[in-house]
């Protein structure tokens, strides 16, 4: 039986560059989930991944604020259009 933390997991509802940074950690806790038998441990693994999944996003869009910010005569929607490609590319699956 899959651990409801599991739903906090989900990504679909994010938009696109942001499914991409969210979709590694939802895998893995998938993968944690199958595993290992339900336990304590695996409870907090799970529990500390998913924080870590939570702030990995905020500091992607905290990152997209600060690069519309910083760029002095630039479009902030083209900022941010090249940040959420450059992070495309990284999250990318190989």
């Amino acid at each position: 039986m899959a651990d409801p933390i599991l739903e906090f997991f989900t990504y679909s509802h994010l938009p696109p560059h942001l499914q991409l940074v969210s979709k590694p950690f939802c895998d893995l806790a998938r993968r944690l989930d199958a595993a290992f038998m339900p336990s304590a441990e695996l409870s907090t693994a799970l529990r500390k991944l998913l924080e870590a999944k939570d702030a990995t996003v905020r500091a992607l869009i905290l990152h997209e604020r600060q690069a519309a910010q910083a760029m002095a005569g630039g479009e902030p929607a083209e900022v941010v259009e090249m940040v959420r490609a450059a992070f495309s590319q990284a999250f990318a699956p190989k």
